[in-house]
């Protein structure tokens, strides 16, 4: 079995409604690491670091060199409080799961943290995103994916997925949601059968003779992005989209239609943006002269070159206090740990946010109606 699944999981939302990145996506495999990537593996080492009750520190070297920073530990911390403390003795962390029945032979992947509760007859299923664009839980397919394999570990049968209970939860310390950093879903294992029943078609679609391409808003981390000829394709009529006599003043639902397109037409552009300044900034590090483009230095993060302790001793010399203030856990973390609503709500609150446009989608229609946010992991 190789390193990485050819359906991996984490691609889930992008080879179910685009089946031909998957084939297309393996004529440009990955040669190194982007920052990005590189921060986000520290950043899940100095996760599965905690979770095996080993102490991190900001200033700690992780093993990719990467040097953890105050968001890292912080975000690390944010993960653990919410684990209930019942579920820590039996939390399966990087633990592989294969859905080699439910999905396809080539789906398998290692969620961040599952555990099952006999007593309760649920699943918890925990992922950490240390990105800042924000992942929604709701319907989240890579979830789902690894749920089924979940399954198919436990044994758990037709009969018996009907009374088993899935709480599913992202984590994301540094993007902003108007529901917080930590995000539930909470479903019956068997209202999974028709997301499982997606993925498997998709797959087959994906690992069967030419797959079709689709361009949409799962292009954008595309490694095959500035490739797709769809992707090109769309992007290139996107200037002839809208009518050229248009008046100044458009009624409202040719305003509603425009902007909603805008909207969809802005992520695709990018996706192709994003896919070409990839391809620019690997031919120029191998020494190929691309027009009007150059590689640039930019400051990186100022960090210090000694551990907390040594730097707040010496800044203390000088007369100075350094030390990182003492800061509450949020609310919604204290929740997590079992203190009381009363109490919370007697010492919180919630500030209200300007009022700005948004898109209201059929998915942001049903999630209204069918998703539970709630606090309690129970």
């Amino acid at each position: 079995m190789s390193e990485h699944a050819v359906l991996a999981p984490s691609a889930a939302p992008r080879w179910v409604p685009c089946p031909g990145s998957v084939a297309l996506g393996a004529l440009f495999p990955e040669t190194e690491e982007t920052e990005a990537s590189r921060e986000g593996t520290a950043a899940h080492w100095a996760l599965e670091e905690a979770l095996a009750g080993r102490m991190i520190a900001t200033g700690q070297i992780a093993p990719n060199k990467w040097i953890l920073d105050d968001d890292m530990v912080d975000g690390a911390e944010m993960f653990m409080n919410i684990i209930p403390a019942r579920l820590r003795p039996t939390l399966l962390v990087e633990s592989k799961v294969t859905m080699f029945k439910r999905i396809h032979p080539a789906n398998w992947g290692t969620p961040d943290a599952w555990a099952y509760d006999p007593a309760k007859h649920a699943i918890y299923l925990w992922d950490y995103k240390f990105g800042r664009g924000v992942i929604d839980v709701f319907e989240n397919l890579q979830l789902l994916d690894y749920l089924a394999g979940i399954m198919e570990r436990l044994g758990i049968n037709t009969i018996d997925d009907q009374n088993t209970n899935v709480v599913m939860c992202i984590v994301q310390p540094r993007a902003y949601h108007r529901d917080g950093h930590v995000r539930y879903w909470r479903i019956k294992l068997s209202d999974a059968r028709g997301y499982w029943n997606r993925l498997q078609m998709s797959a087959a679609v994906a690992m069967g003779d030419d797959p079709p391409l689709n361009p949409g808003d799962h292009c954008d981390h595309c490694p095959a992005n500035h490739a797709c000829p769809a992707l090109h394709n769309q992007a290139s009529r996107i200037a002839t989209k809208f009518e050229p006599a248009a008046p100044l003043v458009l009624p409202d639902n040719a305003l509603g239609f425009e902007l909603r397109e805008m909207y969809r037409l802005e992520r695709i552009l990018k996706a192709r943006r994003t896919g070409l300044e990839a391809d620019v900034e690997a031919r120029l590090r191998k020494g190929h002269r691309i027009p009007w483009f150059a590689l640039e230095s930019a400051p990186g993060r100022e960090h210090w070159t000694q551990p907390d302790a040594s730097v707040v001793q010496l800044c203390a010399l000088a007369g100075l206090d350094v030390a990182k203030p003492v800061k509450a856990i949020t609310p919604r973390q204290a929740r997590a740990l079992g203190v009381a609503e009363a109490m919370v709500a007697s010492i919180s609150k919630r500030e209200q946010t300007a009022q700005k446009v948004t898109l209201v989608t059929n998915d942001a229609v049903r999630r209204v109606f069918t998703i539970d946010n709630s606090i309690n992991n129970d």
